[in-house]
């Protein structure tokens, strides 16, 4: 049966993944295909059936899990619309849970409890579980199979590190930075081997042990990796994730671009998620050691030792909670809560090395150790012991700090897509955490032991004192500084490229009638299907997936030696639609002039694309100087056949 405690942290736990399943729920309806690879995954619900093959160079993008997914969600009737999204909803609901098991089993409840809001209300989380992309679904298989990881590391279990190379092999199977646990469990036990873990293991057995987790991962991702020799093998798909390596050369301007990004897409949501963090970790840790100790024998003799009358935890420890929370949550306005939690998890990280609480925590929760940690000190109790983590805290450093310098070398080498900066961003979560953990466990383990003489309470009052002045000035900055506190991107509307294909559309029908579009009645899809014409798109995956949707015929095309016959252009009335996504691609414009004779302008229909798309096209600075740029506009043209030239 569940001890109070433990049902208490359920239902919180409970509580903060609904908050973070409806704020992915609420703007669903809103959301449309309209990034590049979201039109590569969605193109099995459309392509395959039509061509009998899958979308062309698909398997460069991704491995198949996440196409697969979308088309099992098609087929539950009522969410075909959703059914592209529902995969990131899911996972980016999901990862609110598997964070926190991660960071409480590492770190204890307090931090869990943390990180969980943390990655519920996360702006930039959110978007991308909103979209038809690997990277959230990802993210999670990564985390999960990282905590199994290192469980398995902390138990010595053999079965736990193949269910961790088997979640890791799933991530595989998703997208090919699947094997980043791998790389942080690996390194980031070795180093916790050479630091601590020597003492603990011998190293034979801890590279068994790694070893089960490397080849359970393998196992599983080895089909995939066999059916790559159709299309060139693996080889061909690190030739093409090579073309985005910027290298070291890039790797300041990348870093910048990254966090320019994460500054752009936090907002409201993002900055409430710090000061609620605090909140619910620092009350619902106070309110823990208040309701186990209140009857206990030891209260008196630690009253006589100076404690004030109310016992333990002081209230005024509960103030300081409910401050830092509000403190946090004002600075988090201005300075952005990435940057926030990145200060949070650096000092915290070099708390729990400097200043062992939670390992002599962790200790207490093995040996069931509840006695006082000096004479006079208030003891622990059975609560404290619930709270404690559950893994060895330095082992959870360990992989931590690998995982966070291992992803902020190698995220800015690469092109910087905003998506790139999830697997840092988890890291710089489970580190924020870990302070925030340590540094609420650290201010009960002050206040547990017994009354300073005079002394020694005057320079903690001048100290007290210094710190408030300082928290004070940086709460009044941050206040003064922040600026559209309640703008945020996750009600986002992105069903503007929707409009689009439907004016499109018409400019089709209206084209091949020779009539004003706007003399055209409404058409429904059996409208639409019925019309003799075909779309192909240069470049435009997304915007084919939703004239599909609309009954178009459409096919895409890398090439523009589309010229037509009169005996086909009697049959059917061929298009060609432009973007911005054909615009930037190399060469293009010399192969459109080559064929300028082979096109007849139609028209153009300009379309808003979501923030994401925008920042995958122009860095945060040009946005900000060419306000024109967030209006993108969609070319249509009329194949015309070679007779009639």
């Amino acid at each position: 049966m569940m001890s109070r405690e433990a049902r208490t942290e359920a239902a919180l736990i409970a509580a903060v993944f609904v908050l973070g399943l409806a704020l992915r729920l609420v703007s669903l309806s809103r959301q449309a295909v309209e990034h590049f690879d979201e039109g590569i995954y969605s193109s099995v619900l459309w392509y395959d059936a039509a061509f009998g093959t899958e979308y062309p160079q698909r398997h460069l993008y991704a491995p198949p899990l996440l196409g697969e997914l979308i088309r099992l969600a098609d087929l539950v009737p009522g969410l075909r619309g959703s059914a592209p999204f529902l995969p990131a909803v899911i996972a980016g609901s999901a990862s609110v849970l598997v964070l926190w098991w991660l960071v409480r089993s590492w770190f204890g409840r307090s931090a869990g409890l943390f990180v969980a809001c943390i990655v519920a209300c996360s702006d930039f989380h959110i978007l991308y579980s909103q979209m038809a992309l690997t990277d959230v679904p990802a993210l999670c298989f990564i985390c999960g199979s990282a905590a199994l990881g290192v469980s398995g590391v902390h138990f010595r279990s053999g079965w736990r590190m193949a269910a961790a190379g088997i979640v890791c092999g799933i991530a595989w199977w998703t997208k090919y930075t699947g094997w980043l646990p791998l790389a942080i469990v690996w390194s980031g036990t070795i180093f916790w081997w050479v630091w601590r873990g020597r003492r603990e293991i011998r190293l034979d057995r801890l590279l068994r042990l790694l070893l089960i987790m490397g080849l359970a991962a393998l196992t599983v991702w080895a089909p995939w990796l066999w059916q790559l020799r159709g299309h060139g093998g693996y080889g061909a798909v690190a030739a093409n994730h090579a073309s985005y390596l910027g290298g070291w050369t890039a790797w300041q301007r990348n870093l910048s671009l990254h966090l320019a990004m994460q500054f752009l897409l936090s907002g409201m949501a993002g900055s409430l998620s710090v000061g609620l963090g605090m909140l619910v970790a620092g009350c619902d840790r106070w309110i823990t050691a208040k309701g186990s100790t209140w009857n206990q024998s030891g209260s008196a003799s630690a009253t006589r030792q100076g404690f004030e009358s109310g016992g333990f935890p002081p209230r005024p420890l509960l103030l300081r909670y409910l401050t830092a929370a509000a403190a946090m949550f004002l600075i988090a306005l201005s300075v952005w809560p990435p940057l926030l939690l990145c200060c949070l998890g650096i000092g915290g990280v070099s708390g729990i090395v400097l200043w062992p609480v939670l390992q002599r925590q962790f200790r207490r929760r093995q040996t069931q150790d509840v006695s006082p940690p000096e004479p006079g000190a208030w003891p622990f109790t059975g609560a404290d012991l619930v709270c404690a983590p559950r893994i060895d805290p330095t082992l959870g450093v360990s992989v931590v700090i690998t995982w966070f310098v291992g992803m902020m070398v190698t995220t800015p080498l690469y092109h910087p897509y905003p998506r790139l900066f999830l697997p840092l961003l988890a890291s710089i979560w489970v580190a924020s955490a870990a302070g925030v953990g340590w540094w609420i466990e650290s201010c009960l383990s002050v206040a547990r032991r017994p009354k300073p003489d005079w002394q020694s309470n005057r320079l903690n009052s001048a100290a007290r004192f210094l710190v408030g002045i300082m928290l004070l000035t940086a709460v009044a900055f941050s206040s003064y500084t922040a600026t559209d506190v309640l703008e945020t991107t996750i009600f986002q509307d992105r069903r503007s490229l929707v409009t689009a294909a439907g004016e499109i559309a018409r400019k089709c029908v209206g084209s091949i009638r020779t009539v004003a579009q706007e003399q055209l009645p409404p058409m429904t899809p059996d409208d639409l299907r019925s019309e003799r014409l075909v779309v192909y798109g240069f470049g435009e995956p997304a915007l084919l997936y939703q004239l599909n949707r609309l009954g178009v015929a459409v096919a895409p095309v890398s090439h523009l030696n589309l010229t037509s016959n009169e005996e086909r252009s009697a049959r059917v009335a061929e298009f060609l639609v432009v973007g911005p996504y054909a615009r930037r691609t190399s060469n293009f414009w010399e192969d459109f002039l080559s064929h300028t004779g082979q096109f007849e302008f139609v028209g153009e229909v300009p379309y808003r694309p979501g923030a994401i798309v925008l920042l995958n096209l122009f860095s945060p600075r040009w946005l900000r100087d060419h306000p024109e740029a967030r209006t993108q506009s969609l070319e249509l043209y009329r194949i015309v056949s070679s007779q009639t030239r």
